[in-house]
């Protein structure tokens, strides 16, 4: 939020600028040293957010209020999606390829004062991106395994093991990122966070009992 809001001041005074004109100036004011490492974290963040159709791809991550379908319940589309066209499993991985090599660049920097909870938030938020991405990817894997097993039963069971515990470990990154968020985020917008990672967190626990 605050980025948006310096960005609109700065095209306020300098209207003919690139939008990438405004990524050095905005780094120059979080951190004292390493600020081409974080403009190009800046950079990676931009051709991710500020890219129509990859922004379409992380709107599916979430649960809109009012739009929880009882016969389809989330992750369901997603995962469906993903089983089906081998392009937007692709599509997905580049996204934290790319979210991994901003938050690579975000790990140096000394903050300028009272920025460090600012530069926590830019790190947290790359961070519960790949996290949810790497959960669903995980998923629609795990509904494929048993199925590629054939009719071995003591391949399907090794399978769906191995399904278990991917989905253990795929629990304990969320709620690593929810506990992270309840420290770095804006205490109004917990809340919110809290019931988005839910709905994926509880589908994983429902699928590994199952």
């Amino acid at each position: 939020m605050r980025r948006n809001i310096a960005y609109l001041s700065e095209k306020s005074w300098h209207t003919n600028a690139a939008a990438d004109d405004f990524i050095p100036a905005y780094t120059a004011a979080l951190v004292k040293d390493h600020r081409e490492q974080w403009a190009e974290g800046f950079r990676c963040m931009r051709s991710i957010f500020g890219n129509e159709p990859t922004m379409w791809l992380l709107k599916e991550l979430t649960v809109g209020f009012g739009t929880k379908d009882p016969k389809r319940p989330y992750p369901a589309r997603i995962i469906e999606s993903l089983r089906a066209a081998k392009g937007t499993t692709y599509a997905y991985k580049a996204i934290v390829i790319t979210l991994e090599k901003a938050l690579q660049s975000f790990q140096a920097g000394m903050p300028m004062p009272r920025r460090e909870s600012e530069l926590a938030v830019y790190r947290w938020y790359c961070r519960q991106i790949i996290v949810v991405i790497r959960c669903l990817l995980q998923f629609a894997d795990a509904v494929d395994r048993p199925e590629q097993a054939g009719r071995n039963e003591e391949e399907v069971l090794r399978r769906l093991q191995g399904v278990c515990e991917t989905f253990a470990q795929a629990v304990g990154e969320l709620d690593s990122v929810m506990q992270e968020m309840q420290t770095v985020l804006p205490f109004y917008l917990i809340p919110s966070g809290l019931r988005e990672y839910t709905f994926l967190r509880e589908a994983l626990i429902e699928y590994t009992q199952e």
